[in-house]
């Protein structure tokens, strides 16, 4: 498996334009009462940078060179759809548990904040 790292985002937008851009395999976790911002603006980002369809230019318009990244899209939640903390439901692509039966792997994993985490300890205050 590659390893990648979300250290800076200038790392995608620096690379040079290829031919065939490099796709990587990109989860976004969701789960009942998910902070819907906490996911859907990183995506409104990545889709911006998301370079697998060349031929639209809306993309384009921010960013030279283009960035020779493709990103294949995957939200995974436990069941087919989730209710985030505001907002419509959200449709998953898949669920964990198919993900498990798959053993499939990612190169980026999107872990959004959530009500989740105060169960557990985990928010910061």
């Amino acid at each position: 498996m590659r390893s990648h790292s979300l250290v800076s985002l200038s790392l995608f937008i620096g690379l040079a334009v290829a031919t065939a851009p490099e796709t990587l395999s990109f989860a976004v976790c969701l789960f009942d009462n998910v902070q819907l911002l906490d996911y859907a603006g990183p995506m409104d980002l990545f889709g911006y940078l998301d370079n697998s369809d060349r031929n639209n230019p809306k993309h384009w318009t921010f960013f030279d060179p283009v960035p020779a990244v493709a990103f294949d899209f995957t939200y995974i939640a436990p069941n087919t759809s989730v209710w985030p903390t505001a907002g419509p439901e959200v449709i998953a692509t898949t669920t964990y548990e198919a993900v498990l039966a798959q053993q499939k792997q990612f190169d980026v994993i999107l872990v959004p904040g959530g009500k989740f985490l105060f169960a557990f300890g985990l928010a910061a205050y």
